[in-house]
């Protein structure tokens, strides 16, 4: 995991290098640039860009036919939220774009998909009462909300959300909740 975390970030910085990604900018197709080791693909995120929060945009996920997932915090002028990203890098775009609308201050921390085409986003959510285990649902083939809001964790100890993954019975996230580690299981309806 600290690998991937690593490899993003020195991503992002070598974008940032590059000027393909500015505070604010708004890019509307993927942008690639071939290097020794492989592709760059860049992209912007529907808000002001989250530098301080980069650690945290290790959400990514590819499906069978090569697109990609990917799930990010983004600032929308008054706090931060999640939005979530479909992508084609073999064709250079954005397929679409959607946010998880929640009521508070959210970081994304995972994407998941089933065998259905169902897309889970994991987000750990404040609304000023702490922190709290979220999970929205979504149509992986057009972005569409299959759940009208995040389904919500809350034990009221603190939690903490680490990684998802899901199949036909739903999504199962890893993360913390008080001083225990746990693994919260969300029904797929």
């Amino acid at each position: 995991m600290f690998n991937i975390r690593r490899t993003i970030l020195n991503l992002a910085i070598l974008a940032s290098m590059l000027g393909a990604v500015k505070a604010g900018a708004q890019v509307q197709e993927i942008s690639t640039e071939t290097l020794a080791t492989g592709t760059l693909y860049l992209t912007s995120t529907p808000g002001v860009w989250q530098n301080q929060e980069w650690d945290m945009e290790n959400n990514i996920a590819k499906d069978a036919s090569g697109n990609i997932y990917m799930a990010g915090t983004y600032f929308n002028g008054t706090d931060n939220d999640v939005y979530l990203r479909k992508m084609n890098p073999v064709s250079g775009t954005v397929l679409w774009t959607s946010t998880v609308a929640h009521v508070g201050v959210d970081y994304a921390r995972g994407v998941a998909l089933d065998e259905s085409g169902n897309l889970y986003v994991l987000a750990t959510m404040s609304d000023g009462g702490g922190n709290k285990i979220g999970v929205a649902k979504y149509n992986a083939s057009n972005g569409q909300k299959i759940w009208a809001d995040p389904v919500i964790y809350d034990s009221g100890n603190g939690n903490n959300a680490a990684d998802i993954i899901a199949d036909a019975s739903g999504a199962y996230v890893a993360g913390t909740t008080g001083s225990k580690i746990a693994i919260v299981k969300f029904p797929a309806d």
